[in-house]
């Protein structure tokens, strides 16, 4: 997914169990990672929102 990203692009991968994996491996390709937190679903999901810059 990283690689056809475009630059200024964002990737959004929702889960509720590997986020702390998914943030890991993308730190080590931007600098721009935010993980945002969803109460409204069940499970309760987090999402990573990563800008390629």
């Amino acid at each position: 997914m990283w690689r056809v990203l475009s630059t200024n692009g964002r990737l959004v991968i929702s889960d509720f169990s590997k986020i702390a994996e998914y943030n890991q491996i993308l730190n080590s390709v931007s600098n721009r990672v935010e993980i945002k937190k969803f109460f409204y679903t069940f499970p309760f999901s987090k999402a990573v929102v990563v800008q390629k810059i």
